[in-house]
């Protein structure tokens, strides 16, 4: 309940954003909780004290990105939109050499390797919105765009089979109807 206060403060005044801005370690101890609500809470908190520095941001992304680092899928959601939402902002400002994001910047390709390795998540939310992310990111050569299209057609072949299943009508079981 603190971090959701805190992240109710840092939006009151200025004057209580600073005040927030003063809990960085808190916070960022915060985010070794093993319990995956606070991770989360934790997650937006950091993003939102580092959300106008772009070295911030891509230390965030850096840091978290790492194997193992957040437990919570909710919070690996936050991550992977403001990976995407780094990457959008070094294409757009033309910090990318123009020949792709993965040839890039160091901070491009960390991000989209961070993005890539979502996609084998075993959370389904978090599989879902690092191929979205991917999709949407402006200047993705189309051969970056396949594995993020193979996993969306995962999630079709899911629901067709779930359907297929919820539909048959066994009539051993009145319940699958």
């Amino acid at each position: 309940s603190a971090l959701v206060s805190s992240l109710h403060l840092f939006d009151s005044s200025p004057d209580s954003a600073s005040i927030v801005r003063r809990w960085i370690s808190e916070t960022q101890e915060a985010l070794k909780s093993p319990n995956r609500m606070v991770q989360f809470h934790a997650m937006q908190l950091l993003y939102q004290i580092k959300s106008h520095d772009r070295l911030g941001v891509s230390k965030i992304v850096s840091q978290y990105s790492q194997k193992k680092a957040l437990r919570s899928p909710l919070a690996l959601v936050c991550l992977v939109r403001y990976t995407s939402k780094l990457l959008h902002d070094e294409v757009v400002s033309g910090r990318t050499s123009g020949v792709g994001i993965q040839n890039g910047s160091q901070i491009c390709r960390t991000g989209f390797q961070f993005l890539e390795s979502s996609l084998q998540h075993k959370s389904h939310m978090v599989a879902f919105e690092a191929s979205r992310a991917i999709c949407f990111l402006p200047g993705v050569e189309p051969q970056d765009l396949t594995a993020a299209i193979n996993t969306l057609s995962r999630f079709f072949d899911f629901s067709k089979a779930y359907n297929s299943i919820r539909n048959h009508e066994n009539p051993r079981c009145c319940s699958c109807k």
